[in-house]
């Protein structure tokens, strides 16, 4: 059994801590949002599917298609909430994703601009690389 605390308790990134049995973390919230959406969607469509195939004389296949059709209107209204949930940690999911992308992209610059230099190297002196001269030719 979870407790939830008051609005007032303890908040970690964002979102409130869950004390009990299980310890909610955001990945958890995400993939249950996920999940019970998607269990509210197929049992949405199996309910509207029994009504059409047992109060219309359409076969399964036709009551099947009617019923998605009927569920897909019905969940706008009904699940509502539910898909905001779902577009919510999908949105933290995918701004994460990109935050480690540009945190990555920026590693990679900064070590393009500032390259190692190796010991013996006139970059470690300070000076500029020597041209590239011919091998052999005498000035």
């Amino acid at each position: 059994m979870s407790i939830r605390l008051p609005a007032s308790s303890p908040v970690e990134g964002g979102r409130r801590l869950t004390y009990g049995r299980g310890v909610t973390t955001r990945s958890t919230s995400t993939a249950a949002s996920i999940l019970i959406y998607t269990v509210l969607r197929v049992a949405l469509f199996a309910v509207v599917w029994a009504v059409v195939w047992f109060l219309t004389p359409l076969d399964a296949v036709w009551s099947a298609m009617a019923a998605i059709l009927i569920s897909g209107a019905l969940s706008v209204v009904l699940l509502d909430r539910q898909r905001g949930r779902v577009g919510t940690a999908a949105g933290r999911f995918f701004s994460r994703l990109n935050d480690r992308i540009d945190a990555s992209t920026r590693a990679e610059d900064l070590d393009e601009d500032y390259p190692m230099a190796g010991p013996g190297s006139s970059a470690a002196d300070g000076e500029e690389p020597a041209a590239d001269e011919a091998v052999g030719e005498q000035k």
